[in-house]
């Protein structure tokens, strides 16, 4: 998100946006029967949890905030990555 460029508070509404629209693009190798339950039941609670940072960066706007919406990310992609995996490998 280039805040320079377009403003904080432009940035902080495509963040809310994006990952909003994160959320069932995530649920949807699920819905396709591309993955199992396992990739589900750790995929919707991820997602929620990001889009929950996301909506307090929009509340607090402070650097911390974006910041822990960065370290969310990047935890939100392993686990979801990890659970995929984990999902493929074991038959249910």
């Amino acid at each position: 998100m280039p805040p320079e460029v377009i403003g904080d508070e432009a940035t902080r509404r495509q963040v809310v946006a994006y990952t909003a629209g994160l959320l069932p693009v995530t649920l949807m190798p699920f819905f396709l029967g591309l993955v199992g339950p396992i990739y589900f039941a750790v995929a919707l609670p991820m997602g929620l949890w990001f889009l929950y940072r996301a909506y307090r960066l929009f509340q607090e706007r402070t650097d911390d905030a974006a910041r822990g919406v960065f370290r969310v990310s990047l935890v939100f992609l392993g686990t979801v990555f990890m659970a995929m995996l984990l999902d493929l490998l074991i038959p249910l």
